[in-house]
């Protein structure tokens, strides 16, 4: 009956949706190891012989990794953000998702500020995600024997390090959206500050994971 039609329809929904969230999920995956595996094998592994023989600097050639791991990033969030936008299209359900959240087109001027902070709180995470990667990888390099683990070492000291001065700072995502959502007048205000202490911890690890990438090539490189 309509009743078995209407459980049918959600069963095939719930499907669908957790087929897209995996392919989108394969999709960032398969993008971040395409980066490791790139960095480590030009600047780390056997291809590193012929790159550190090239007449630029190594910040240079991190610089170029960097750009081209960071596009590949942004190729990936725009596949997601445009597939997401056509199946929400497809289905007619973007007007009340919008509808639902209270926020209409007209509106968004209003948060032009926080939007901005979004934008810039993301694009500075993706840049310091890949250069976490390079200064974990060129750590591992400093090991002969375990250079895979002592670089996964590397990467969760670090992350670990981060979101205790995370902490510290009083960077509770989770929390400043309680308090926004309880008190819209003065939770933008304690939003936009939470956002631009993100930004600058991002920025502050970003160039820190650069500097230690670029001073383990310049002074430790081990390509054995």
């Amino acid at each position: 009956g309509a009743s078995g039609d209407l459980v049918s329809s959600s069963v095939g929904m719930g499907i669908l949706l957790a087929v897209y969230t995996l392919l989108l999920l394969a999709m960032f995956i398969i993008t971040v190891v395409m980066i490791i595996i790139r960095f480590y094998r030009n600047m780390l592994g056997g291809e590193g012989y012929l790159m550190h023989t090239l007449p630029v600097p190594s910040w240079m050639l991190i610089v170029s990794k960097l750009l081209v791991g960071f596009i590949f990033e942004l190729i990936a969030l725009g596949v997601s953000i445009l597939s997401l936008g056509l199946m929400m299209l497809s289905s007619g359900s973007a007007k009340e998702i919008m509808q639902a959240i209270g926020v209409h087109i007209s509106d968004l001027g209003e948060y032009k500020t926080i939007i901005v902070l979004l934008l810039i709180t993301l694009l500075v995470s993706m840049v310091y995600t890949i250069l976490l990667f390079y200064v974990s990888l060129a750590i591992g390099n400093l090991n002969n024997k375990h250079k895979i683990l002592v670089a996964v070492a590397a990467f969760i000291g670090i992350t670990i390090a981060v979101n205790i001065i995370s902490g510290l700072l009083n960077i509770n995502s989770f929390a400043t959206m309680f308090f926004v959502a309880g008190y819209p007048d003065s939770g933008m205000s304690v939003f936009q500050a939470l956002l631009i202490k993100q930004i600058i911890l991002d920025a502050a690890c970003a160039v820190g994971c650069f500097v230690g990438t670029n001073w383990i090539m310049n002074n430790r490189l081990n390509l054995a």
